[in-house]
């Protein structure tokens, strides 16, 4: 399972290959970037014009996911393996009772976080591609050694991995001061950075506030 990306796409490919040389039966399902759009603007404004109205979004979602993953249903597998959060929260969603193992997601305490609050599910479980954060704070320690105040920007997608963070911090003597912020609100949310007057800045990976615009 994963949306459409080369990598995601060359990874499932070799994964596939090295399990069904183990005579596992595997089954690729890729979501088109469509429904990525579709189910992300029924997320943050409700259902789409060309939806039923009095459908509500969260039950959209599932009908335009339970239409996608149709084989799978049928299939039933045993185990799902997702690439990616959007494939990871999608799939999580639809099989509640089957394992999902995902990879190649960021920010996974986050990730973890929101499955079983929103979704109410623990079957989930997999490898982030975080920075252990201990690892990040001691780079940032090697760089800047005097350095005793790091500020960072997160969202209510980010405010575990700010947390993880955090704590790493502490241990070294290091304090975090965490700013909330979006795309919507950069530059309220530099301008409280600027006034807090870190010593460095520690950026996360967080498409709720980084684009490519704010970013450069």
């Amino acid at each position: 399972m994963a949306i459409p990306n080369q990598t995601y796409k060359n990874l499932s490919e070799a994964m596939i290959a090295k399990l069904e040389k183990k005579q596992y039966k595997c089954q690729y399902v890729e979501i088109p970037r469509n429904i990525i759009e579709q189910l992300a603007l029924k997320e943050e404004g409700g259902p789409r014009a060309d939806s039923a109205p009095e459908t509500p979004a969260s039950e959209q979602n599932v009908i335009v996911l339970q239409n996608l993953f149709k084989p799978l249903l049928e299939a039933r597998p045993t185990l799902i393996v997702a690439l990616g959060d959007t494939a990871t929260c999608a799939t999580a969603q639809i099989f509640p009772q089957i394992p999902v193992v995902f990879c190649m997601v960021p920010n996974g305490f986050d990730l973890l976080a929101r499955v079983q609050s929103e979704l109410k599910t623990s079957n989930v479980a997999g490898l982030t591609s975080d920075i252990v954060p201990a690892d990040q704070i001691a780079w940032i320690a090697k760089i800047h050694p005097q350095g005793r105040r790091i500020g960072l920007l997160c969202s209510e997608r980010t405010r575990q991995t700010a947390v993880s963070l955090k704590s790493a911090a502490q241990a070294r003597g290091i304090t975090i001061s965490t700013i909330e912020a979006s795309k919507d609100r950069f530059p309220e949310a530099m301008e409280a950075l600027s006034q807090d007057a870190p010593d460095s800045v520690l950026m996360i990976a967080d498409s709720q506030i980084y684009n490519a615009a704010n970013v450069r």
